[in-house]
């Protein structure tokens, strides 16, 4: 077996019914049982941890940090940017048609 990693096989701990129910020991096992323990070594553990942060990790854009920011807002602070977004966008919208309209004129 590598070490680090330890797979085990101990003998249960050898107590009567009455003794486990005295001491409150509900873990009690007939006698002859096995209790098959397995610890992983840490190498494991720090490498699977690396390896689901790496692959699973999400791109930290502004995009993502305005939409982060955007679910702690209030409604009426999420209303009012709304309606600001709406009049810059009507503004625009309106001077590219007008701009369309006195090129249209000129030709």
């Amino acid at each position: 077996m590598k070490p680090g990693t330890k797979l085990e096989r101990k003998p249960a701990p050898v107590a009567t019914r009455a003794e486990a129910a005295t001491t409150g020991d509900r873990g009690w096992e007939p006698p002859g049982a096995y209790r098959l323990e397995f610890r992983p070594a840490l190498w494991l553990l720090i490498t699977a941890e690396v390896v689901s942060r790496w692959l699973g990790r999400p791109s930290l854009s502004k995009g993502a940090l305005l939409g982060f920011a955007w679910r702690f807002l209030p409604w009426k602070l999420k209303l009012a940017a709304g309606g600001a977004a709406a009049v810059a966008f009507l503004l625009v919208a309106g001077s590219f048609a007008a701009l369309v309209l006195a090129l249209s004129q000129l030709a």
